[in-house]
């Protein structure tokens, strides 16, 4: 079978369902970019605001509005299916715009794919996985970049104004969306809050399902909370201006490597290897346990023995290392 052709074709792009997998899915997206003539995503709406520089995009929020803005697609006649997430109705969904040539993973969505790649799953970086979709024999970045549009480097300034930000300060993503083995115990992040908000304001970041969870650090001295505030492409920009960002393995933690913040990464139950975030100033916290990386939601042992490895004051340390 001949290797698909992103060059000069119409690109149907069906991205991950989740920040930080649509954040390590750039560097493929990005190259698919400057070949097409013409990039469209279909993308989850909790993500598709990463790629409205780069193509037109369509999202969706339920299974039933993919299937119906993929059948919507159809009219734009793409010739080329490229599918991240290795669903069935993934898979189904890329078929459905009516694109001849259709690549992803061998997976449950390979049912619906013309072309399979193999996945090797854990055994190397997400984002080399995802480039080997689009290229034979691809490289693992040092760096993932976030696409900001000119505009929004140019009002940079006005949108920290807006959010009432000074010019230096930390950002904490306190929260992971996956389960509470991958999130540091929020004790343990309002010790570090205390300890760096005398050193520098401390902005609190998440998504808006995350905005009840942050009312545990209202009232904090030298804490701004926009949990669930800003849309996410304020919320890249906020991240790029930070002196240090500090956060678990998760999607706004990937975010802000990618913007090319200092950022410091906490990692549990599972492993940096396959999921670290890339940038030229990340560093990265891990301290593997006999039963690490186990790659659960919900710790097997029910132990969360892993969430205790590092200290607040370990983690501040290395965030000061990394300050600009």
């Amino acid at each position: 079978m001949k290797a698909p052709v992103f060059s000069g074709r119409r690109v149907l792009i069906r991205p991950p369902n989740w920040l930080g997998d649509g954040v390590m899915a750039l560097p493929a997206i990005q190259k698919v970019v400057r070949e097409a003539a013409s990039v469209t995503f279909l993308a989850h709406a909790r993500v598709a605001a990463l790629y409205t520089a780069l193509g037109e995009v369509y999202p969706f929020h339920t299974r039933r509005e993919l299937f119906q803005t993929a059948l919507a697609l159809r009219r734009m006649h793409p010739e080329v299916g490229l599918n991240f997430p290795e669903s069935f109705s993934s898979g189904l969904a890329v078929a459905l715009t009516g694109t001849p040539v259709r690549v992803g993973f061998q997976s449950p969505a390979g049912l619906w794919l013309t072309h399979r790649i193999r996945h090797r799953g854990k055994a190397e970086h997400k984002a080399l996985g995802y480039l080997r979709l689009v290229e034979p024999s691809p490289s693992l970045p040092r760096a993932v970049a976030f696409p900001f549009t000119p505009e929004e480097r140019e009002k940079a300034g006005r949108i920290l104004e807006r959010w009432g930000l000074p010019s230096r300060y930390a950002v904490v993503a306190p929260f992971v969306a996956y389960g509470p083995a991958k999130a540091w115990p929020l004790r343990r992040v309002a010790a570090l809050i205390r300890s760096l908000a005398r050193i520098l304001p401390v902005v609190l970041v998440g998504s808006p399902a995350e905005r009840r969870k942050a009312e545990v650090f209202e009232g904090m001295a030298g804490v701004i909370n926009l949990v669930g505030r800003p849309p996410l492409r304020q919320v890249a920009v906020l991240l790029s201006r930070a002196s240090v960002v500090i956060g678990n393995d998760s999607g706004i933690t990937h975010l802000a490597a990618a913007t090319g913040a200092p950022t410091l990464a906490l990692f549990f139950s599972t492993d940096p290897t396959w999921s670290r975030p890339l940038g030229k100033q990340v560093r990265v916290l891990y301290r593997p346990l006999f039963c690490s990386p186990c790659h659960k939601r919900f710790c097997p042992l029910s132990t969360y023995a892993c969430l205790e490895t590092w200290a607040p004051e370990e983690v501040l340390r290395e965030a000061l290392n990394l300050l600009d």
